[in-house]
């Protein structure tokens, strides 16, 4: 018996991310973060140099950064991070309230316990960091509360879509959510969210997160 938990428990370990994957990461957080900010050219050694990985993983990784249209590339020069528009972002931010609500109603309505406290987790180190004023783990933070909650809706794809919607709309965090009061308002809302989750209330979670997603309106 003590075998068989044991290699349960080795099953459930996540496996190491791939050198390409690690790279990807890094760069997708460095403009996320804005970091890398957009109309900067870029090359390969750039990268490198930056990140310290190899071309091989820096040139898998992004090819998959130009698929996510994170980047523009520009032959024999490098390429570029994305620029963005507000017809560009009022389109997002269409979109994601076209599918969050309804995901935020259906997870209030199925979520189960370990899905629960995952979201709770994520909303209590978000508010360590606020107070912190650390803003790339908040970015991260909120990046997950959102995934986290369409991956609770029991609706499969809606976590694929909606992690491709916020990378899409990463820059309005530096634009919308750009002062300390912006990012304690931006806690209130996911605390209320997360509340009407617990408390199995879908239509209350459908309708805070449409108040939360206007916030994103204001430029």
């Amino acid at each position: 018996m003590a075998k068989e938990q044991t290699k349960k428990t080795v099953n459930k370990k996540e496996a190491p991310l791939s050198l390409t994957q690690r790279a990807y990461e890094e760069v997708k957080w460095r403009i996320i973060a804005d970091e890398l900010r957009a109309g900067m050219l870029l090359t390969e050694n750039d990268l490198c140099d930056m990140t310290g990985f190899g071309k091989a993983p820096i040139r898998a990784a992004l090819i998959e950064l130009r698929h996510d249209k994170l980047i523009e590339v520009v032959p024999r020069k490098g390429f570029f991070v994305r620029p963005w528009s507000w017809d560009e972002a009022r389109e997002l931010i269409a979109m994601r309230r076209l599918i969050e609500p309804e995901l935020a109603a259906k997870t209030a309505a199925n979520a189960d316990e370990d899905s629960r406290e995952t979201l709770k987790r994520i909303v209590r180190e978000a508010g360590q960091h606020v107070a912190s004023e650390d803003r790339r783990p908040l970015i991260h933070n909120d990046n997950e509360f959102h995934v986290a909650i369409a991956a609770a809706s029991g609706i499969a794809v809606g976590a694929e879509i909606v992690e491709m919607l916020k990378l899409r709309s990463h820059y309005l965090w530096h634009v919308s959510i750009s002062s300390q009061a912006r990012l304690e308002t931006v806690q209130v809302q996911h605390e209320e969210i997360l509340q009407k989750i617990l408390d199995r209330d879908p239509e209350g979670a459908a309708v805070v997160m449409v108040r939360h997603l206007s916030l994103l309106e204001t430029e």
